[in-house]
């Protein structure tokens, strides 16, 4: 396991190096010109061609992404232009925003997606299979942020039960995380139902019920445990998905994240903070399919890494 583990950790090297390639290509082929933007529009010549060199933009592309990669490596993102702090430090201070909604908005998601989704498969063509799956199908067609603002009115305006907007305590939290949460839900749901389908049928869970054993441990000693890959396979695909929404919903929530730093970061052509958040997020992709693995063996002992 351990063996296994340090070899997918370095194969994910090749593949952080292929992100940090996507990220620099893609802020140098976005328009704007980091050099005009310190010196203003208004600057001299050799004002502008000085601030250029100082930032390595006189050089030769190639050099410039193994400039850019040798500080990637060092762990030093630069400097942002506009606030003038180092990138890393920025990114550090909205990360934990984004995280702690990532994180509970999946942990949501997995609250109610499993139970319902093993509720559904049970009770096949019933009338709560058939309630939960049309729920599943509108959480899952909703986009987040529209969800976000029928949250926002209902639970925050008419009831007045949560605030709409900010960060600081665990009821600023709610709105956020349950927004992510029921999207999340709904396709944990279905996952969980079509899993335990294929499950319930097989011949081992009717030999367990012909045993005596309870429903209860039929269900969920033998069914889900068997049907478990799929749905963390799910996991690892929701996991970068969840930090990518929760940074489109810290903007509707006006929380103080990764959203927020990027968007304001792009709008004002903030090029070493776009690249530091990009890359950050490539990561965290990276990493979440790194623990499905994981979670894949640990789950199912019949799963042996060569």
């Amino acid at each position: 396991m351990y063996q296994y583990l340090l070899r997918r950790l370095m194969l994910l090297i090749p593949v952080l190096v292929g992100v940090t390639l996507a990220v620099f290509l893609l802020m140098h082929l976005a328009p704007g010109d980091p050099a005009l933007l310190i010196a203003g529009q208004n600057a001299p010549p050799e004002v502008y061609e000085r601030i250029r060199q100082s930032l390595g933009l006189d050089r030769p592309l190639y050099e410039q992404y193994a400039m850019f990669l040798g500080r990637v490596a060092r762990g030093d993102l630069g400097r942002s232009i506009l606030l003038h702090k180092r990138v890393a430090d920025l990114i550090a201070a909205a990360l934990s925003v984004t995280l702690g909604l990532a994180l509970g908005g999946m942990g949501l998601a997995y609250l109610i997606g499993v139970p319902v989704g093993i509720v559904s498969a049970v009770k096949t063509y019933s009338v709560v299979d058939q309630a939960s799956m049309v729920g599943a199908l509108i959480f899952v067609s909703v986009p987040p942020f529209w969800l976000g603002l029928i949250l926002m009115y209902v639970f925050g305006l008419c009831l007045g039960w949560f605030p709409i907007s900010g960060h600081g305590s665990l009821a600023h939290d709610v709105l956020p995380a349950l927004t992510l949460g029921l999207g999340g839900a709904a396709l944990v749901a279905r996952m969980t139902r079509s899993a335990m389908l294929e499950v319930v049928r097989q011949d081992f869970v009717r030999t367990a019920r012909a045993k005596g054993l309870s429903e209860q441990v039929v269900i969920y000693k033998h069914a889900l445990r068997n049907a478990v890959i799929p749905i963390i396979s799910l996991l690892g695909l929701r996991l970068g998905w969840t930090v990518g929404g929760a940074v489109t919903l810290e903007m509707v929530f006006s929380r103080p994240g990764m959203g927020r730093l990027l968007v304001n970061s792009i709008l004002a052509r903030d090029y070493p903070v776009v690249q530091g958040v990009l890359l950050v997020l490539g990561l965290a992709v990276m990493l979440g399919n790194l623990l499905a693995d994981v979670f894949y063996a640990v789950a199912d002992p019949r799963i042996k890494y060569r």
